[in-house]
């Protein structure tokens, strides 16, 4: 059985080198419990009865074990009673590495309209005349949040110019997906998607404007993420956020940050997919989260640490 079977996006947890970035060990405690695949190119840390309910691979030969403060490697799957980790889909060592993505440029062209399979940079001229601005200026793209679209019909994904911060997805009392972020310069704008009609209603303070077809499934961000996560909290309890069969992903050049719960309306099998990614920073969950915040969605971080 192979470690991957196909990219990192089929791991909830895949990691490169296993360490914070400070260089501490990452332990897996008792009070971890994944649904999904794990993969690490480097060494996993176990600490007592962590649960996995599906499988676990890693790139190294041993596993380091807790062992009651005195940390040991073994090629094992456990350390006697001490620390027995619930591997119900297995643990396999000495696996293939599997390569992070080079860069996000295929985010980038996908949100643009642009095709997917091209990871090449993308010329300015080329990503101001798939935005509607004059190709043949040579200012930067101004910060902002925009949907590529071809008259009233879109034909990319979202992309945003510039750091975006209050990223929310929630599903409104009709039942339509709602994404909405504040740019750089303090405008917010709100995104609804009509599945049933196939259409797309923006909301920009009490300006409001309907496209025929919905966004392609990415939202790049040339920039950083500030506060994503979904609606408040009711009764103590998480609100659904993303709509069933939704496919997204939301990637950034920068520091991704998760300040409340991301839960799926429900599961359909493959369609439903939400993806975090940073490509040049890291992704992290705020002090200000729910200590048992929920998150249904596949994270990785390519930067540096």
């Amino acid at each position: 059985l192979s470690a991957s079977r196909g990219s990192f996006a089929d791991f909830l947890i895949f990691t490169d080198i296993h360490l914070t970035p400070d260089g501490s060990a990452i332990w897996f405690f008792t009070s971890g419990h994944f649904d999904g695949r794990v993969h690490s190119n480097d060494k996993l840390r176990f600490a007592q009865f962590p649960t996995f309910e599906d499988l676990v691979t890693s790139v190294s030969n041993v596993a380091t074990y807790y062992n009651n403060g005195y940390p040991k490697d073994l090629n094992a799957d456990r350390n006697g009673n001490i620390d027995v980790p619930n591997f119900y889909g297995g643990f396999q060592r000495s696996c293939a590495r599997i390569d992070l993505p080079p860069n996000c440029f295929s985010q980038e062209r996908a949100a643009l309209g642009l095709s997917a399979v091209d990871t090449t940079a993308i010329p300015l001229a080329t990503k101001k005349l798939m935005l509607g601005l004059d190709p043949s200026s040579p200012s930067p793209i101004p910060n902002g949040i925009y949907l590529p679209h071809s008259g009233t019909v879109l034909n990319g994904g979202i992309y945003i110019v510039g750091n975006t911060s209050n990223f929310r997805l929630t599903i409104d009392a009709d039942g339509f997906q709602n994404y909405q972020m504040t740019d750089q310069a303090g405008v917010t704008k709100r995104i609804v998607l009509d599945k049933t009609h196939s259409r797309t209603k923006v909301y920009q303070g009490t300006d409001s404007t309907i496209y025929a077809g919905l966004p392609r499934g990415i939202a790049y961000v040339n920039g950083s993420v500030t506060n994503l996560g979904g609606g408040a909290r009711v009764h103590g309890a998480p609100p659904a956020a993303v709509e069933e069969d939704t496919k997204l992903t939301i990637s950034a050049t920068g520091d991704v940050t998760i300040d409340r719960d991301i839960t799926y309306e429900q599961y359909t099998g493959s369609e439903s997919v939400l993806g975090v990614y940073s490509s040049g920073g890291n992704v992290r969950i705020t002090t200000t989260a729910p200590n048992d915040l929920m998150l249904d969605a596949y994270v990785i971080a390519t930067g540096s640490h």
